[in-house]
């Protein structure tokens, strides 16, 4: 089927009125290539910040909803965009993208806009093509370049931390020495120690087990929840003993994250744990059981709640 510039043009008059729309009402605006893309520009470009903003919000829903819309072309309009918070959501809202166009932009972004919140954003959204890369699914010249990106990117010393932070973490994904000593400098440093904890659990290397049992003790409760996250992502037996005393933490924070772990390693002391937690009169603790439980890596018998 066509759609024509007016067709963009009533869509959009009609989404401004705010008319309910529905998913397939969006088909409009789905795969824009050629003419069609150039005439959305047109559009794009009368509207304002917050207007494009609303406007991102609904295709984002919409494509939720209905799978086979495919937004792309605005994804990589609101990438471009003059305002930040059109770029960061063009970041989150481009998140499930599958394709490689993503990479440069995603590197481009957290290299050099002005905006820290938006390096920030593309640093982190860089941690999905880190794992891809480390797991053999990308090209190896574009697994050189996230990594290299996200190296200089946590050792500039004028970088926010922020960006430093989650940079680090999406490296994180990377199994390279270079990588591993990043990490290891970066514990060390206050402002990095618990994105350092956070890619540790990213890196899946046991080697890294005592130290984040060691900060299972820390006074921080952020710290502490991090760590359990990071263990539960080494997927390691061995921290089982410690996520299960965690669950008696007094920040609920915490409690949480060990319950995801708990879920995410298995195994009898695990389940037994986490079946105790279903008497817990929190609701959100009993929620988090029953999900840890339902993703227990090896469990296969039906439990008895």
């Amino acid at each position: 089927m066509e759609f024509s510039a007016n067709d963009f043009e009533t869509l959009l008059q009609r989404f401004q009125r705010g008319e309910s729309i529905s998913s397939e009402g969006w088909t409009v605006l789905s795969a824009l290539t050629g003419e069609r893309e150039a005439a959305f520009r047109l559009l794009w470009a009368s509207l304002s910040t917050e207007q494009r903003l609303q406007l991102l919000d609904a295709l984002h829903t919409a494509a939720e909803e209905s799978a086979h819309l495919d937004f792309t072309a605005i994804w990589q309009l609101a990438l471009e965009d003059s305002a930040p918070r059109v770029r960061e959501a063009g970041i989150a809202y481009s998140a499930d993208e599958e394709g490689l166009w993503l990479i440069e932009p995603l590197l481009r972004l957290c290299r050099e806009d002005p905006e820290a919140s938006v390096r920030a954003a593309a640093a982190e959204a860089l941690g999905r093509f880190a794992y891809l890369a480390e797991v053999g699914d990308l090209p190896a010249w574009h697994a050189q370049q996230i990594q290299d990106t996200l190296l200089t990117t946590v050792a500039r010393p004028d970088e926010e931390p922020a960006v430093r932070a989650n940079a680090l973490a999406s490296a994180g994904y990377f199994s390279t020495p270079q990588v591993q000593e990043t990490i290891r400098t970066s514990h060390r440093d206050p402002a990095l120690r618990q994105s350092a904890v956070r890619a540790m659990g990213h890196n899946c290397d046991p080697a890294w087990l005592d130290t984040l049992l060691a900060e299972t003790q820390s006074p921080d409760a952020a710290l502490r929840a991090e760590a359990a996250r990071a263990i539960g992502e080494l997927e390691d037996a061995r921290g089982v003993s410690r996520l299960t005393e965690l669950l008696e933490d007094p920040t609920l924070e915490v409690q949480l994250a060990a319950i995801w772990a708990l879920g995410a390693i298995g195994g009898q002391e695990a389940q037994e744990a986490l079946i105790y937690c279903l008497e817990d009169p929190r609701e959100a603790v009993r929620e988090a059981a029953e999900a840890a439980l339902g993703e227990l890596a090896d469990w296969n018998e039906p439990l008895a709640f």
